[in-house]
């Protein structure tokens, strides 16, 4: 893996209001929320912190890992790289499968990471800190999805074996796998994004294919909900404590769900091509992006309550494969899907103040 490091910009700040008014400025931010409406798109980062090019190694798939500390960040080489989060620099770089990072998960508030490839191979369990390989557990001809549970205890793995989609749990304390979720024929099911709840009791899962909706497991192996819906949800956030859930469909829309009811509360345009990637920003915003290039920018912050664009940048990037929002500091990652020196090769944007 080749990479030069990009020089930062200057940034616009959050939103700040001055000692002086601070009591008065708490009371008007109170009353936008009531009335439904976000006060700035200067509340949101706009302009890139640092970005970093790759000339042979793509960047896949990205999380943020260690408490916002670390940026993880998966390579099409197939090498998996610990980056310091403000900075971008490499702290480590391993190889982790002999096809791309296709999958990544990584616990916010632990030291686990688990890998998947496109190829046939087992899912890989490793410790950020070391590098070391943990464990290897499933293995899929292609993965299509992992989520580590908040309470550290388990983690989901899907992926296609033999023409057919499974959902599987594992215990991580053990390494052993409790139970299989669920099993589709690939035509029918190929999950979009897995999620936890933040009590770790349920599942959560957006789907493409014929049972294209939102499915909702417990833990325990039942099966909850399903929430059909009309189209692929590539990608979903959750917010309001795992009562709203946003999603991404291949239809370029951004739709807000209602988790009790099922019910689907609005749906928002503005991109040019299928969403790749939604992550939430907070308990009232989500952030989404396309692979194709949009002139509203590279990415688009909704207000979740009222449907509003409400942030993006100024920057007209193509082919965004993943979004991810630091829990830190608000700071936005994004990775790009240009291979190689075919075009712009650069592949890690990350805004920030």
């Amino acid at each position: 893996m080749i990479e030069n490091q990009g020089r930062a910009s200057q940034n616009t700040s959050f939103f700040r209001p001055s000692r002086h008014r601070f009591s008065e400025a708490i009371a008007i931010f109170a009353l936008l929320l009531l009335v439904g409406t976000f006060q700035s798109l200067d509340a949101f980062p706009g302009k890139i912190k640092y970005q970093i090019r790759f000339d042979e190694a793509q960047v896949i798939t990205l999380a943020f890992a260690e408490e916002g500390q670390r940026l993880i960040t998966g390579h099409a080489d197939g090498t998996l790289a610990v980056r310091d989060a403000s900075t971008g620099q490499a702290v480590r770089s391993f190889r982790a499968h002999k096809g791309r990072v296709y999958q990544l998960a990584a616990q916010i508030n632990g030291s686990l990471l688990a890998t998947g490839t496109l190829g046939k191979d087992a899912i890989k369990l490793w410790d950020a800190k070391s590098g070391e390989l943990i464990a290897s557990l499933s293995t899929y001809d292609e993965t299509f999805g992992l989520a580590f549970s908040e309470d550290g205890a388990y983690l989901v793995c899907s992926g296609a074996s033999g023409g057919f989609t499974t959902l599987d749990l594992w215990d991580l304390r053990s390494k052993k796998l409790i139970r299989t979720l669920g099993r589709f024929r690939v035509d029918d099911f190929v999950p979009g994004r897995i999620l936890f709840s933040r009590d770790s009791a349920r599942i959560i899962v957006s789907a493409q294919n014929r049972l294209h909706g939102i499915h909702i497991w417990a833990v325990a192996g039942q099966k909850l909900k399903t929430i059909p819906y009309n189209d692929d949800i590539i990608s979903m956030s959750l917010h309001r404590n795992d009562t709203i859930a946003v999603g991404g469909t291949f239809g370029s829309k951004v739709v807000v769900f209602d988790l009790n009811s099922g019910q689907v509360l609005r749906t928002m345009s503005g991109h040019k091509g299928h969403i790749t990637s939604v992550a939430a920003v907070d308990e009232n915003h989500s952030i989404s992006v396309s692979y194709k290039k949009d002139p509203t920018g590279p990415f688009i912050i909704w207000d979740i309550r009222t449907g509003q664009k409400v942030g993006t940048a100024k920057e007209e990037i193509a082919s965004v494969s993943e979004v991810a929002v630091n829990p830190a500091n608000g700071n936005i990652a994004l990775a790009l899907t240009t291979f190689g020196n075919l075009g712009n090769p650069t592949t890690l944007v990350v805004y920030g103040d």
